[in-house]
This record gives structure tokens, C-alpha cells and sequence, in this order.
């Protein structure tokens, strides 16, 4: 009667002069259903009496394991583990870690991508998909782009120039900055990277402060982030004055300079 409902197995029985008992026995089974007959109790083939009493042995179903934990472990280190689960390991993804070393999973999902927690539970026999890290992405600051690019290509991934750049006091024109959105996307082989580049340090135009005094012109140089060197003939005490006034600029007013240039200010009667 194995494979049948309860109540096509107790027909059978029936018809065979045998009595069925209203308790029945319960086991999982990776196959049968719930609650499909997985067989009897005396076994099917043993000869017994008209009339005996058989006891049905109904399926439950998979039984319930718990997902193992994957920290640190390898593919191969999975497969073994999960053989003695009774599970299946699925399909197979990457995806980069910058700290996770190659080869070693991330994390296992059930087949609609939900990740499962170690300890989370599943039926026996279930198939379960695996993220493995494809390591780290490469440090590409300061690189020229076609470096960039070819250190990219080499780990499976390409890159392109996007963006509008960004100012860099420390990284030259034209190389690399960073990466856009790295931080917030899951990167995986094959994918596309916007490098975003240097457009050098940004200029500040050196503003007219011929005539302002020492105190008032070197304020707003350094407001603006300019370094300031007071050249004059008047002490510190009297730049705040209206005759210590600013008779010269040195890069001259007008010219675009890097924020944190010198500026010199001369005061001279």
C-alpha cells in the first residue's frame, strides 16, 4: 500500500480481511508527501492471521534540518556537509567581498534569493544556492584609467569614464578617484564600473583686496582657503588699521590658484 492515501490503503486492507488500527504510525520521508502511506506495521510481505490488526505507517514529509553555518567555509567544505543533511547544493553565484578571500561562500538562499541564517530551517532534500566571494575589488586610486581598467579585466569586470570628476588636491588629473556607487551595489563578474576621475585641485580666483587693510585682506584669503604671508613695514598690531592697507598680491588679483597657494600680501607706504 506504499504511495497510497490512508483511505485507499485501508480499502485494500480491508479487502484482505485485515483490520486497520486507528493509530497510526508516523515517519519522514524524502519522497512521499505528507500524509501519503509509506507502508505498514507488520511490514508488507509478512504473513499474518485473517483478521490482524495493522497499524499504517504514514509519511510526514522531509524532516526539518537546520541550515549550516557557512563563515569561512569552502565549496568543497559545503558539499560534504551538506551530504550528510541530506541537501543540494544549487546554483552557484560570485559576487566581490573586500573582505572575504575568494573561494570562500558568503551566504546560501533559498531559490527565490532570500539569504538563510545559519540555524534558519529547511526540509531535508531541499536545494539551496551558494554566493561565493570573488574577493576584493582592486584599489584603483590614483591609477591612470587604462591601468584601471586592465587591473578590472584581469578580476572579470570593465570599466568606464563617468561623471563629471571631482577636485583632488592629492590625486593628478585624469586618474582615477574612485569608483561611483561602489559602496552601495552588489558587484558581480561581468559587471561594469564608472571610474570617476581627477580633475586636479580645484582653482580659486585670487580676489581684489589691493586697498583693503592687512587684517580685512588676509581674512578673506583665508577664508577662501589660501595660505597668507604678510610682507609690510607695519607690525601685526597695526594691520587692523586704515593706513596699513594692501599695495600688492602675489599670485596677482585675477589669476585662478589651488585653494591652500600662498598668497603674499605686501604693505608698503
Amino acid at each position: 500500500v506504499s504511495g497510497a492515501t490512508i483511505e485507499e490503503a485501508t480499502a485494500t486492507l480491508v479487502a484482505a480481511e485485515l483490520e486497520v488500527s486507528d493509530e497510526v504510525l508516523e515517519e519522514f520521508d524524502l519522497v512521499l508527501p505528507a500524509g501519503i502511506v509509506k507502508g505498514t506495521n507488520p511490514p508488507s510481505g509478512e504473513s499474518v492471521e485473517r483478521g490482524s490488526v495493522v497499524r499504517l505507517v504514514v509519511s510526514l514529509g522531509p524532516n526539518p534540518v537546520s541550515v549550516p553555518a557557512v563563515t569561512g567555509k569552502t565549496l568543497q567544505d559545503l558539499t560534504a556537509e551538506f551530504e550528510a543533511l541530506n541537501l543540494i547544493v544549487g546554483a552557484t553565484s560570485e559576487e566581490f567581498n573586500d573582505f572575504v578571500e575568494a573561494g570562500t561562500i558568503l551566504r546560501l538562499t533559498n531559490a527565490e534569493g532570500v539569504a538563510l541564517p545559519a540555524g534558519s530551517e529547511v526540509l531535508a532534500g531541499s536545494t539551496l544556492n551558494v554566493v561565493v566571494s570573488a574577493g576584493a575589488i582592486p584599489d584603483l586610486e590614483g591609477l591612470s584609467v587604462d591601468e584601471a581598467r586592465r587591473l578590472l579585466q584581469e578580476v572579470g569586470l570593465l570599466g568606464i569614464v563617468g561623471g563629471d570628476g571631482e577636485f583632488s588636491d592629492t590625486i593628478p588629473e585624469g586618474s582615477v578617484v574612485k569608483v561611483l556607487d561602489r559602496d552601495t551595489r552588489i558587484v558581480v563578474p561581468g559587471d561594469t564600473l564608472t571610474l570617476l576621475v581627477s580633475r586636479g585641485p580645484e582653482l580659486v580666483e585670487v580676489p581684489d583686496v589691493i586697498d583693503n587693510t592687512i587684517s580685512e585682506a588676509k581674512r578673506k584669503l583665508e577664508a577662501l582657503g589660501f595660505r597668507v604671508e604678510v610682507r609690510s613695514e607695519f607690525p601685526e598690531e597695526d594691520w587692523a588699521k586704515s593706513f596699513a592697507r594692501v599695495t600688492s598680491v602675489d599670485p596677482s588679483v585675477g589669476q585662478e590658484v589651488a585653494a591652500g597657494t600662498l598668497i603674499i600680501l605686501r604693505s608698503f607706504v
